[in-house]
């Protein structure tokens, strides 16, 4: 959450608000993956960085999202009938709820 400089595959980005604070490493040309966080924040993001916006993720509040995270290796649960797909990778999911911080316009806690 509201670190933007580090690059490691398989890492969700999440903006929490768009004080520059919260916003460091963030440009217009950044395309490290997607940046989840709320609509508004997404706007204001979009305005200060217009070449952010195809990396922008927003996500409705108080709503329950299921983001895709990266891969495992596979864990055998896979179809009986395919020996090699037990050990493909496969997604992980997170869910993530979006509460208003009431901290400024846009402005979420990420549960």
């Amino acid at each position: 959450v509201d670190n933007f400089r580090r690059g490691d595959p398989g890492v969700l980005y999440f903006c929490s608000h768009a004080h520059a604070d919260h916003v460091s490493g963030l440009t217009d040309t950044w395309s490290r993956g997607y940046v989840h966080c709320s609509l508004v924040t997404a706007r204001l993001l979009a305005l200060r960085w217009p070449g952010l916006a195809p990396q922008l993720r927003p996500l409705e509040v108080g709503v329950s999202h299921r983001l895709e995270v990266g891969c495992v290796p596979g864990d055998g649960a896979a179809d009986p009938g395919d020996r090699d797909s037990a050990a493909q990778p496969r997604a992980m999911a997170l869910e993530v709820t979006l509460l208003d911080a009431n901290h400024c316009p846009g402005s979420t806690m990420f549960v």
